[in-house]
C-alpha cells in the first residue's frame, strides 16, 4: 500500500521547522511533508497576513504540487487553516486533525491574546524567546510578524472565520486535540467545535500544554496514525 501524503501545518509566530519533529516519527507510513504559510520563516509575505490569505496559499499549493487529496495536521493556526481549506476545497484534503487550535474568537479574547506579542515585553521577560524568534523568521523582522499576527488575531476577534455555520460545512472526518494542560485554548472551545462538524471528533491529549515544544510527540503520532490509516495501522 502506498504511503499517504500527510501535510503538517505550523502554528501563529511558528515556521515549517516547527512541525518537523514529526517527520522522523511519521515517516515509515506516511509521506510527511511541512508547509510554510506566507510572512513565516523564510517564505516571502505575497499577500495580506490573513487567515484567508494563508487558506489561499495553501490551496494554490495543493493545487500545484500535489495530486489528489491529502490529509491535514494542523497545530494551532494551522490547524484553523486547514479546516477552512477542507470547507472550501473537500477534492484537496481527506481528513484533518489539528492540535491546540482556538474556535472561540471574539473582541475580548484577540485583545487578551494582544498582550502576548509586545516585542519589549518578550524581550524583556523571555529573551530566550525573542532569539528563537529572531532566528525563525528571515522573510519579516520577528518584531513585524508579532504586529501582524496580532492584526490577525484582532480581525478573526472581531469576525471569526470557522464559526459554527462554517464549520458545519467541514464534510470531512476531523479529529480536534487539545491538551489537557492547555491555558490558550479550552476544552469547552474543542468540544463545541468537533460537535458542530459533521463528522468531528473530540481527543483530549494528557499532559499536553499548548507550546508544540512541550507536546509529547509519539502519543501524538499515534493519535494521527490511527485516524489517519485507522485499521491499516
Amino acid at each position: 500500500m502506498p504511503r499517504p501524503i500527510l501535510l503538517l501545518l505550523h502554528g501563529a509566530l511558528g515556521a515549517a521547522g516547527q512541525v518537523a519533529p514529526l517527520v522522523p516519527l511519521l515517516e515509515t507510513r506516511f509521506i510527511p511533508l511541512t508547509f510554510g504559510f506566507p510572512g513565516h520563516g523564510d517564505v516571502p509575505l505575497d499577500g495580506p497576513f490573513t487567515t484567508e490569505h494563508f487558506a489561499d496559499s495553501l490551496i494554490a499549493h495543493l493545487e500545484t504540487e500535489q495530486r489528489g487529496p491529502v490529509d491535514c495536521f494542523g497545530y494551532s493556526m494551522g490547524g484553523y487553516v486547514g479546516l477552512e481549506v477542507a470547507r472550501r476545497r473537500p477534492d484537496l484534503v481527506r481528513a484533518v486533525a489539528t492540535l491546540g487550535t482556538k474556535f472561540a474568537w471574539s473582541s475580548v479574547v484577540a485583545e487578551r491574546e494582544l498582550k502576548f506579542l509586545d516585542p519589549a515585553l518578550i524581550r524583556a521577560k523571555v529573551p530566550y524567546f525573542a532569539d528563537q524568534l529572531q532566528l525563525r523568521h528571515t522573510a519579516l523582522p520577528w518584531e513585524e510578524v508579532l504586529r501582524l499576527t496580532g492584526e490577525m488575531m484582532t480581525a478573526l476577534g472581531a469576525s471569526p472565520l470557522l464559526g459554527p455555520d462554517a464549520l458545519r460545512q467541514v464534510s470531512q472526518r476531523v479529529r480536534i486535540m487539545v491538551g489537557d494542560r492547555d491555558a490558550t485554548v479550552t476544552l469547552e472551545e474543542s468540544a463545541a467545535a468537533a460537535k458542530a462538524l459533521p463528522s468531528g471528533e473530540l481527543e483530549v491529549l494528557p499532559m499536553t500544554a499548548h507550546p508544540f515544544e512541550q507536546v509529547p510527540l509519539p502519543r501524538l503520532v499515534q493519535s494521527l496514525t490511527d485516524l489517519f490509516l485507522g485499521t491499516d495501522a
